[in-house]
């Protein structure tokens, strides 16, 4: 049975494996892709891998030998700037012909219903967000959808143009067919409306109105599918800011003030975080969904930047936190990720404190 995920560029997918898969292939979407390299990563057993790296012209496909059994945790990434394609198909083959026709069917009503809530999206002018921790089947199954989804519209644009086509050639034999006695008679009714003050309309004129009012509703609705929703970052730098430099050239800045007690050496924290390279911006790693990052504070499992530059901080406070090499990974790094002697900027949000 196939399995397959379209990644878009700078997202983490994660999910249980549920059923065992396979992945055979790794593919460019060259039709979004940009000059640049894109690598896929894997997340497993709490370390990041390098699957490959794609790039135009030479490099646009590559083929994978890689088994996910069910249990496993495992998260896909690609970085760059361009879409990512994984292909593969379940390992899991004693589906019986029952279980087999229940999916299937089960497949056509979630079909149907993302169909339904896309269309009804567009029309209210706004999409849904879409989460990073999806699980990679429905991620699969809302991409074909929407693939569905732009087929119709794509259809329903060209019966609209073929139904205005075909009024204005019914138009155009109606006033070809009308006789000379027959134009006589349509303009005194017309004068002669105007003499009480209400102009009388003409068969065609009422159509013309009809098509001119579809072509506006056609043109907002086009309006409104072609409007771009802005992502929100997850955490937002506040205004009164304030950066100051600790230990080891940590800089730490607070963008929003937490409350209750300080985080302090020895407790156990839970954060959300986005990392960057400061060199050049990219995002190499990030946790914004679920129960977040969790570690003990001061005992040295995480970098010692963030042993500094999350100490002090309150429940509900950001911070922007900026480590020199020295306070992260030094001169080795941590490949492919992070190169050698990197400096590394995380905004950090303090979930819970026990």
């Amino acid at each position: 049975m196939f399995w397959g995920l379209i990644m878009e560029p700078q997202r983490r997918y994660t999910q249980q494996v549920k059923k065992a898969f396979h992945i055979s292939m790794a593919a460019l979407d060259i039709s979004t892709s940009s000059d640049e390299p894109a690598q896929v990563m894997c997340g497993f057993e709490g370390r990041n891998y390098l699957l490959c790296t794609l790039r135009k012209p030479d490099m646009l496909q590559c083929s994978l030998d890689l088994n996910f059994d069910v249990g496993s945790e495992v998260s896909f990434a690609a970085n760059g700037k361009c879409h990512v394609h994984l292909t593969g198909y379940l390992t899991d083959e004693l589906l019986d012909t029952t279980e087999e026709l229940e999916e299937e069917q089960s497949d056509k009503e979630i079909s149907v219903t993302s169909k339904k809530r896309s269309k009804g999206a567009l029309e209210n002018g706004h999409t849904d967000s879409d989460d990073s921790d999806l699980d990679v089947n429905t991620l699969l199954e809302k991409s074909l959808s929407d693939s569905d989804d732009d087929d119709s519209d794509a259809l329903g644009d060209e019966e609209n143009e073929e139904d205005e086509d075909e009024e204005d050639e019914d138009i155009e034999e109606e006033e070809s067919s009308l006789s000379e006695e027959e134009t006589e008679e349509i303009v005194p009714n017309k004068q002669k409306s105007k003499a009480n003050g209400v102009p009388k309309k003409t068969k065609n004129e009422n159509k013309k109105e009809e098509r001119d009012r579809r072509k506006k509703e056609d043109q907002i609705k086009q309006n409104v599918a072609n409007t771009k929703i802005e992502r929100k970052s997850p955490i937002k730098e506040s205004q009164t800011s304030r950066k100051k430099t600790v230990q080891g050239g940590v800089i730490i800045e607070d963008l929003k003030e937490g409350q209750g007690n300080p985080a302090k050496n020895g407790k156990f924290v839970s954060v959300y975080y986005e990392g960057r390279l400061k060199q050049n911006n990219k995002v190499f790693d990030a946790t914004t969904k679920g129960n977040g990052f969790s570690f003990r504070l001061g005992s040295g499992e995480v970098i010692k930047g963030w042993d500094v530059g999350v100490l002090g901080m309150k429940p509900g406070g950001k911070r922007r936190i900026t480590c020199p090499p020295s306070m992260a990974y030094g001169q080795k790094g941590s490949p492919p990720a992070i190169p050698p002697n990197s400096t590394l900027v995380f905004e950090v949000e303090l979930k819970k404190i026990s």
